[in-house]
């Protein structure tokens, strides 16, 4: 009998089986995060799932990697979708333990400037750095509707 938890990431991604991978790692081939993150590998994230081992990965921040490409999804034979099953494991970490800080700090950024990042400086190839105003741009606006999107984050929960 599978854990609650399995049955759980079942149900959120719907029709993609995890339990049909057959380890063939094209979804790792695929994916630009396996590239650069030595401990990113969807295959294995699959494999976890499967095999029952979800606090390992629960507790990781290896779920927060994903940068929801998809590509993983494409390149699956089996329509496994890794992707789904890591967005199914960040969901149920989020109920867990709370989003990771860096996500709320962002969604924090988001509710008070409209942005989810401070406007930043640029560099050339000789590593000059330019401001927006160096470059004769003008300065971003906060979006409009500020009110209704810091509703909506208040109301998805992300600030107090």
């Amino acid at each position: 009998m599978r854990p609650r938890v399995f049955t759980a990431i079942k149900e959120m991604i719907g029709l993609q089986d995890p339990e049909v991978c057959f380890q063939c790692r094209r979804c790792t081939s695929g994916c630009p995060v396996a590239f650069l993150e030595s401990d990113y590998r969807p295959h294995r994230i699959v494999t976890e799932v499967n095999l029952g081992r979800f606090e390992k990965l629960l507790d990781s921040d290896v779920i927060w990697k994903c940068t929801r490409c998809y590509k993983c999804t494409e390149y699956c034979p089996q329509r496994v979708a890794p992707s789904d099953v890591v967005l199914a494991l960040q969901a149920l970490a989020t109920e867990k333990k709370g989003l990771p800080g860096e996500y709320r700090k962002m969604i924090e950024k988001v509710a008070e400037t409209g942005f989810s990042f401070e406007v930043m400086e640029v560099a050339n190839r000789d590593f000059e750095f330019y401001d927006r105003d160096s470059l004769g741009l003008p300065e971003l606006k906060s979006p409009s509707k500020m009110s209704i999107l810091g509703k909506i984050v208040k109301k998805l929960g992300g600030v107090e």
